[in-house]
């Protein structure tokens, strides 16, 4: 009985000791690991949004940022045309701003609160 009971033991030793050396052969190396930490610019990089252009708009008027973090979503509208744009944000489920008049070199700001989202900024 005695014997047995070691044979068992030394086997059930063995299949776990087997069962270890199937460790995956692809596993990225300490070096090459990712850093635990976020960089302050990933975490912006997720809470910016895209912003959606109507084709109306400049490309000279196209340079913004939507921050959809919180419960209200910011939106930034940058202008860096030589001349004056009027401009129209336009929100699904939310209050579209006025059609606003954007000086040359200006930015304009509107916000809306949940569950609003960006459909587009457009000419007016």
């Amino acid at each position: 009985m005695h014997v047995i009971r070691h044979a068992a033991a030394v086997g059930i030793a063995t299949a776990a000791l087997g069962v270890g050396a199937i460790a995956p052969v692809n596993a990225a190396p300490a070096e090459h690991a990712k850093p635990q930490g976020r960089s302050a610019q990933t975490q912006t990089d997720n809470i910016q949004a895209r912003i959606r252009w109507h084709h109306s708009v400049p490309k000279c008027a196209r340079h913004g940022s939507l921050n959809t973090s919180g419960w209200t979503d910011h939106l930034k509208i940058k202008s860096h045309c030589g001349r004056t744009v009027w401009l129209k944000v336009v929100v699904n489920h939310g209050p579209d701003s006025r059609c606003k008049k954007v000086k040359a070199h200006k930015s304009m700001k509107h916000h809306w609160g949940y569950p609003g989202s960006l459909k587009w900024v457009t000419k007016c």
